[in-house]
């Protein structure tokens, strides 16, 4: 029993709790099956496309149903409609597949809201309507069809720009390469107005990656949509295409047209369109295959391109060498090797360098010495490279008579001309260099025999015969040897003896003392001319006074710091130097030294199968004293025979 009344309190309290829940909220239930029925009257879509400010402003009247959905626009993907004022009060919006809606009781209404286009070029409205009258008032914009009646679940195409007469001429590049691009170079010119948009047709399967000149682009399928600023404007449309049959995009009038391809490919190009010269167009080609024609929208392309073989090319090669050996007296060696190359597929080069690689720098820059078994430095690809590097050798002191190998850094690669650079002690002298044309301070054959006959008939001068002709040749060839003005005395000794004969001693006295006296003259001035040149070059000490300190005895008895990475390098112990090395840091140049003697000689085409091998047979220059003894020999010789012919 007591039970049974706990339920039914239970059961009370329930009640009362729904009756209270019931009185605080409110329930809308919509008649579904009373018909819902609207009718938008005229409605007006204003404002500036140009500036996607526009506002919609219209009214109509709810015939049948309660909470009705009365469509503006859709869809909503592509526009927003925001800000709606029903009858004078704001009121929410809501959308669906069809478009923007809001709800309406029974009766006639007064709406304005207003309106954000979301796409570039044309705009398409969707009306779900019913609408009776659809009328536009827009700035940088028209209706294609112009004010609409009657209009239910149909679109409206917007153009973003008044019509306006336009010109354009078009310059298009097609390049078949690893991917085949396009490049469109289109001016676009208005008249009087606002370009505003363009729909460029795409014909040959492009795919558009980037639009410059445009305010805003979108590819939609095969067609470009463009919005356009000002009255003119340059635009440049790249990307890809993959059609072998190609027309110009543009439908009006004539324009240039380059198809090329890269050299790997061959091109093969059949049109009835006017080819014309490469250089009668603005576009520069890229390739050396390029041709060029004027074709308008009915021209068509058939494009074969047929991939070639490749056979092995030329990866690097050295224009011009420069090597420069210095060897000393005590056979120290340093050489430079300086490569002029073209390179475009070695990655590493080997130099096998005679001795010990001190330098090397690429591009002007000092590079670390590498190694795998011999010298391998990183080669850095450029069409004008240069190549440095600088090694140190020994070999025994130069000897009276020796013939000196010249050490040279060698590479594979072809060089055309090789120059080569031999400096030498100044007390040596050089009878030949073998491996090269030249080198060589002995005269030439030609000029020998030209000495030879001009001495010969000096010689005949004084006396005809052929043992005083032979003996006057060797003494006046022994003089110029050991010093060009005793030859010059000997001449002037033969013409001397040669006049006395001829004239009277009165007037060969005359003659001497006008020679002695222009020769005074002579000496006097070049002794002046070097008296002031002295006096103009003298440089005076500037005197000053030096003080020392208390502390100068403890500085100068400090040690002198020593660089603990001193190394020696060279075979002969006599040539070896001492050089400061460390791992890990760039090195420094070692300049060649000039010594007293510079051979130059020059190699053609040096490659791996024609090495340079050169070698210098050299004399000490004190050996030339011996023709001291050959010229005093056909001296008295020439004077006995000469005083014999003369008694």
């Amino acid at each position: 029993m007591r039970l049974m009344k706990s339920a039914v309190l239970m059961m009370l309290l329930a009640a009362l709790f729904a009756m209270q829940l019931a009185s605080a909220a409110t329930v809308i239930v919509l008649n579904e099956t009373e018909p819902q029925i609207y009718s938008l009257q005229s409605v007006l879509v204003s404002g500036d496309l140009g500036a996607n400010s526009l506002s919609v402003i219209g009214g109509g009247e709810v015939l049948s149903g309660s909470l009705v959905k009365v469509y503006l626009f859709g869809p909503s993907r592509d526009l927003l409609i925001k800000g709606l004022s029903v009858n004078g009060r704001s009121r929410s919006l809501s959308f669906d597949e069809q478009g923007y809606y809001f709800l309406a009781e029974k009766g006639d209404f007064g709406f304005s809201a207003d309106m954000e286009i979301r796409t570039i070029g044309q705009v398409r409205l969707h009306v779900p309507g019913p609408m009776n009258e659809l009328t536009f008032k827009l700035q940088h914009g028209y209706a294609i069809d112009g004010d609409r009646f009657g209009v239910k679940d149909e679109d409206v195409i917007i153009q973003r720009s008044e019509k306006v007469a336009m010109l354009s001429n078009g310059n298009f590049r097609f390049s078949y390469g690893l991917r085949n691009e396009f490049t469109y170079d289109i001016a676009f010119r208005a008249f009087g107005k606002s370009l505003g948009s363009y729909v460029l047709p795409l014909r040959n399967g492009e795919t558009v990656t980037s639009v410059s000149g445009a305010l805003n682009w979108d590819q939609q399928g095969s067609q470009l949509l463009l919005d356009l600023a000002d009255s003119q404007a340059e635009v440049i449309v790249r990307g890809f295409f993959s059609s072998a049959s190609l027309r110009v995009p543009l439908s009006e009038d004539t324009h240039h047209v380059l198809i090329e391809s890269d050299p790997e490919k061959k091109l093969t190009v059949s049109t009835a369109a006017k080819e014309i010269d490469l250089q009668e167009i603005p576009l520069v080609p890229q390739y050396g295959n390029a041709r060029a024609f004027l074709a308008d929208a009915n021209d068509n392309f058939e494009v074969s391109v047929q991939k070639l073989g490749l056979l092995p090319s030329l990866a690097a090669a050295v224009r011009s060498a420069t090597n420069v050996v210095a060897v000393t007296p005590k056979g120290s060696i340093i050489g430079e090797m300086i490569y002029n190359y073209a390179n475009t597929g070695v990655d590493y080069l080997e130099v096998d360098t005679p001795g010990q690689p001190l330098y090397a720098s690429t591009a002007s820059s000092p590079v670390k010495l590498t190694k795998e078994e011999k010298l391998l430095l990183a080669f850095p690809k450029d069409e004008y490279g240069t190549l440095d590097l600088v090694y140190f050798t020994t070999r025994h002191s130069i000897l009276p008579v020796d013939l000196i190998s010249v050490p040279l850094a060698r590479t594979e690669l072809p060089i055309t001309t090789m120059t080569t650079q031999i400096h030498l002690p100044g007390d040596v002298f050089v009878l030949e260099t073998f491996g090269a044309q030249g080198g060589s301070e002995l005269p030439d054959l030609w000029t020998v025999v030209v000495l030879v006959a001009i001495l010969a008939f000096l010689g005949y001068l004084l006396v005809n015969d052929r043992r005083f002709i032979a003996a006057y040749v060797l003494l006046a060839t022994s003089l110029l040897i050991l010093d060009g003005r005793l030859l010059l005395l000997l001449i002037a000794g033969t013409i001397y003896l040669k006049v006395r004969d001829r004239l009277s001693a009165g007037v060969l006295k005359w003659l001497l003392a006008g020679a002695g006296i222009l020769l005074v003259i002579v000496l006097v001035v070049g002794g002046l001319i070097s008296l002031l040149g002295g006096l103009g070059g003298t440089q005076y000490a500037a005197s000053g006074v030096y003080e020392s300190s208390a502390d100068s005895g403890i500085m100068a008895s400090a040690p002198a710091p020593f660089f603990e990475g001193m190394r020696k390098i060279g075979a002969d112990e006599e040539a070896a130097i001492t050089v400061p090395t460390r791992e890990g840091v760039l090195p420094v140049k070692l300049e060649i030294p000039e010594l007293g003697k510079q051979v130059t000689v020059t190699n053609d085409l040096v490659t791996k199968e024609n090495p340079v091998s050169l070698h210098v047979l050299v004399v000490a220059s004190w050996l030339k004293y011996l023709f001291v003894v050959a010229a005093v020999l056909a001296g008295l010789f020439c004077r006995r025979e000469y005083r014999a012919r003369n008694r």
